[in-house]
């Protein structure tokens, strides 16, 4: 239960102004359903004082873990892509959370007796408070010394997700360096996760992570221990060429394109080229040639649908799959929605599954979905079953269904 409990700083401010704004920022995190965004079960604005009551964290919280063993067992990617997650889904809802930290990343014990982290308390932190939920003034300075942002020192509405992702950065410390820090002040590690946490902490938000998704790529390599091996050496160079993180030539995108037709004339998976793709490079080839960002998400789409993939990469793979779809014509666009479902339903991955779910509603293109149901049917594709697992797996309801798509399941 978080029970509204104003400052000393708001003595000067209404009651009633200080009730009205915390019923608005519970109502935002009461309107959120996503697994790593704590879930609001009941809220009374009018008891006195009034209260939001939240799902119980069994697990406890992210602090409680770290100060157990701050390097998390050694594992530390369930909860840093649990929480990107979570991050990814409030950018995406225009939603900045201002006060992250571990305190307000809860644990819970999933049906399967694995864990889950969350996100909670959206924006209610009193600047010092530590455990206890107050209001701040609107505009004053907030979050969390350690772990806030530094521009929030001059004003707590100037927040981009660029302030949450700084917050990120000092989470990121705390599992891999563990010492006393500066509050407010660019941070740095040993490599490999230095830059990244380096990026994360610039003082200049400008030069920070501009995306969620951009910080989640360069973490995941940096946390992958998979060795590479390659097929030939035009994969090889194939691979270099993405990973030099700039625009490529006409030349270069050849000879990548050269490197996925021999693979495939060999009968060889394309995983290292396409762990190796970044959203930036779909986008330039989009801008570039249309032919080939299809020629490339077609490829892209069978990659995702084909095997099994590590949890935290679905996510990965999932916003190049949105990319594409939004970039893509029809064609592609159908097929982008099949990669989403059969990825998400297989790996049961929510966040994907969602994405397939809000691609699919009464708004849908129904150009989109008659191809999407063709796929379907000339493959023999199981869409009934998936559906129901989908559903399922994310408490959602088929009466959302574009018309075409409902018909297809009736």
């Amino acid at each position: 239960m978080k029970v509204l409990d104003p400052s000393p700083q708001l003595a000067h401010v209404p009651i009633d102004q200080i009730k009205r704004r915390f019923e608005r920022e519970v109502k935002y995190q009461q309107a959120l359903h996503h697994p790593n965004i704590v879930s609001i079960v009941d809220v009374d604005t009018n008891n006195n004082p009034p209260y939001c009551v939240m799902e119980f964290a069994t697990g406890g919280t992210l602090a409680k873990d770290l100060a157990f063993d701050h390097t998390l067992a050694g594992n530390p990617k369930p909860a840093l892509f649990d929480i990107l997650s979570g991050l990814d889904f409030l950018a995406k809802k225009g939603i900045i959370h201002r006060d992250l930290k571990p305190q307000n990343v809860l644990k819970f014990l999933n049906s399967d007796g694995t864990f889950r982290y969350a996100i909670s308390d959206f924006g209610l932190m009193d600047p010092g408070a530590t455990d206890s939920t107050t209001l701040t003034v609107t505009g004053a300075q907030g979050g969390t010394a350690f772990y806030a942002a530094p521009e929030l020192m001059q004003d707590f509405s100037r927040a981009t997700v660029r302030a949450d992702i700084y917050s990120f950065g000092a989470i990121l410390h705390d599992i891999f360096v563990a010492q006393p820090r500066i509050p407010y002040t660019k941070l740095t590690a040993s490599p490999p996760i230095g830059p990244i946490l380096e990026k994360c902490t610039e003082t200049n938000p400008s030069r920070r992570y501009a995306s969620i998704s951009e910080l989640r790529e360069d973490l995941f390599a940096a946390l992958s221990t998979a060795q590479l091996f390659f097929t030939s050496s035009k994969e090889q160079r194939a691979v270099e060429l993405l990973g030099e993180h700039r625009d490529l030539s006409s030349d270069e995108w050849d000879k990548i394109f050269l490197a996925l037709d021999e693979n495939e004339a060999k009968s060889t998976a394309n995983d290292n080229i396409f762990r190796a793709l970044r959203n930036e490079h779909i986008v330039q080839l989009n801008q570039d040639s249309l032919q080939l960002v299809k020629s490339l998400g077609m490829r892209y789409c069978k990659f995702a649908m084909s095997q099994g993939f590590e949890f935290s990469y679905c996510d990965i793979i999932s916003a190049k799959l949105e990319t594409l779809f939004a970039i893509g014509d029809i064609e592609l666009k159908a097929f982008v929605l099949l990669a989403l479902l059969e990825l998400g339903v297989s790996h049961n991955r929510w966040a994907v599954e969602r994405a397939f779910y809000h691609r699919t509603m009464a708004d849908a293109d129904a150009n989109v979905i008659n191809r999407f149901l063709l796929e379907v049917q000339v493959r023999g594709y199981p869409i009934k079953m998936r559906i129901q697992h989908l559903l399922v797996s994310i408490s959602a309801n088929a009466e959302f269904f574009h018309s075409l798509l409902k018909a297809a399941l009736a």
